[in-house]
């Protein structure tokens, strides 16, 4: 990691066509990324913090993000920083929270824990019969874009826009 804070601080603000994820802002996306993952969840919110989302270069990296501050607030224990991550990654790429099982179980778990009330919103999340697995015959891998949008897709076949909710 050490390497790549370096190369990205040489790099500077400077982002390439081939390569958008590298620069500083994606490399702190992974540092988000993996400190939440192993439990750091103070680690992950001071990395966090100091992301501009505008300077994230695609409305699913930014929905993933802030996915990712969610989970971080969530094994935290603030349901109310969560919440607010969580309508900002609905905001940001709607889809990020419509078809992510970590998203599902966090808002089920927000609901379990009683929050409904002091979180307005938070059943809209994850209502009843909510699509939670992937479109028949895919599997659902971290991160697979292809499966997003073939499920963008079948929506908008349904009449859905992506900024649509579900019933």
């Amino acid at each position: 990691m050490a390497e790549a804070v370096s190369a990205a601080a040489r790099l500077g603000s400077t982002t390439s066509s081939r390569q958008p994820a590298f620069g500083q802002a994606g490399l702190t996306l992974y540092q988000v990324s993996i400190a939440q993952v192993l439990g750091d969840s103070g680690t992950a919110i001071e990395h966090a913090r100091t992301i501009r989302t505008a300077d994230i270069p695609t409305p699913e990296r930014q929905g993933r993000y802030w996915v990712d501050v969610a989970r971080a607030w969530h094994q935290w224990g603030k349901p109310e920083a969560c919440y607010r991550a969580l309508l900002a990654a609905e905001r940001a790429a709607p889809a990020e929270v419509r078809y992510r099982p970590p998203v599902h179980r966090m808002t089920e778990d927000l609901l379990r824990a009683g929050a409904r009330g002091s979180l307005p919103g938070l059943p809209r999340l994850c209502p009843p019969g909510r699509r939670t697995r992937p479109l028949e015959g895919q599997a659902m891998i971290p991160g697979d874009g292809v499966t997003l949008r073939a499920a963008r897709l079948a929506d908008r076949e349904a009449g859905m826009n992506s900024r649509t909710r579900c019933p």
